[in-house]
C-alpha cells in the first residue's frame, strides 16, 4: 500500500485538504474536493470526466482506486 501523506491547499481564503503520494507523484481528489476547488457544480465535473472517458483521453482502472472510498472526509481501504 503506498503511503499518502495529507496537505493543505490555501489560496487567500479557500483551504482544502488534499491526499498526496510524493513517491508517485500524484494528487488524489474526490468529485466534491475538485468542484470545490473549480467553484463548480459536482455534475459538472462528473460529465467533464465522463467524456474524458468516452474519450479515451484517460482508462477508468489506471485512474480510480480499486479498493478506496470517501467516507466523511477519510479514505478507507477494503478488500473488494
Amino acid at each position: 500500500m503506498n503511503n499518502y501523506e495529507l496537505i493543505k491547499f490555501k489560496d487567500k481564503d479557500f483551504e482544502l485538504d488534499v491526499s498526496v503520494s510524493p513517491e508517485e507523484n500524484t494528487v488524489w481528489l474526490t468529485k466534491e474536493q475538485i468542484s470545490l476547488l473549480f467553484d463548480l457544480n459536482r455534475t459538472v465535473i462528473s460529465r467533464h470526466i465522463n467524456n474524458i472517458y468516452k474519450d479515451g483521453e484517460l482508462e477508468k482502472e489506471s485512474t480510480c482506486a480499486k479498493n478506496a472510498h470517501m467516507v466523511s472526509n477519510r479514505l478507507y481501504y477494503t478488500d473488494h
